[in-house]
């Protein structure tokens, strides 16, 4: 009779060689996707490796390799509907390229995201890409500079790190979206977006501001809100009134 809360036998390596007839090393090349493998060989292994329901120890491969085959996410906001496509994607591409991805939620606050970044380079990730609250973070040159793994920033340009960055040209987009609607007659047209300590945020003002220059139009200062994003979705504007320019 089966002990409450028992966990079965797991199934090792060595007991799927000994079912399959072949060498633990073999079975290693197999499951490590070895190009020297016969098709033969794999096909006998994989066999064995579902019939015995056998699942390699994750942990024991990567001490012996040398890697993790992991790769860290840190998400400033995952509420962020943005976030959650390029999550996706991301996420997509590393598992063609053989990796999983750990994703981690810093929830706006810089503390948060420094712990993050601590976590990750405990658990010895192989890169990490970063969405971070803030580019004015007292730790984050720290970090970054002595980070053991490569970094790629996701719309932020910090001097002094050595790291990778993927920039939007988010000023293009505004400035078109704003001239659209003076060109339609509009004026009084808000401009809503987050902290300005941010390199998303300074461009996209830099295109909300271009395009009233170009226009000869008096910028509408009191129509610009900043601040965190979840406290800026009940900024009340008077949109009312707006409407009647």
């Amino acid at each position: 009779m089966a002990i409450k809360g028992s966990q079965p036998k797991k199934v090792t390596i060595n007991e799927v060689a000994d079912r399959a007839g072949v060498a633990i090393s073999s079975v290693s090349r197999v499951l490590s996707n070895h190009p020297t493998v016969s098709e033969k060989m794999r096909r006998k292994v994989e066999a064995v490796v579902a019939e015995l329901g056998y699942e390699p120890d994750l942990l024991a491969q990567s001490f012996r390799k040398g890697s993790t085959g992991t790769v860290g996410f840190i998400i400033r906001d995952i509420s962020n509907p943005l976030f959650s496509i390029i999550i996706q994607s991301a996420e997509i591409e590393l598992r063609k390229a053989g990796y999983s991805m750990i994703l981690v939620n810093s929830g706006g606050d810089i503390a948060s995201e420094k712990e993050n970044f601590l976590v990750l380079k405990r658990r010895r990730v192989e890169g990490v890409i970063a969405a971070l609250v803030s580019e004015e973070s007292p730790y984050i040159k720290e970090i970054s500079n002595n980070f053991e793994a490569p970094i790629v920033l996701i719309d932020r340009e910090i001097k002094g790190l050595k790291v990778s960055s993927i920039i939007g040209d988010h000023k293009a987009g505004v400035e078109e979206a704003t001239r659209r609607l003076l060109e339609l007659g509009h004026r009084k047209i808000a401009f809503v977006s987050g902290r300005k300590d941010i390199f998303v945020v300074r461009n996209r003002l830099a295109g909300y501001e271009a395009a009233f220059a170009s226009f000869k139009v008096p910028i509408p200062k009191d129509l610009i809100k900043l601040g965190k994003f979840p406290t800026l979705l009940f900024v009340k504007l008077k949109f009312s009134k707006a409407r009647n320019v």
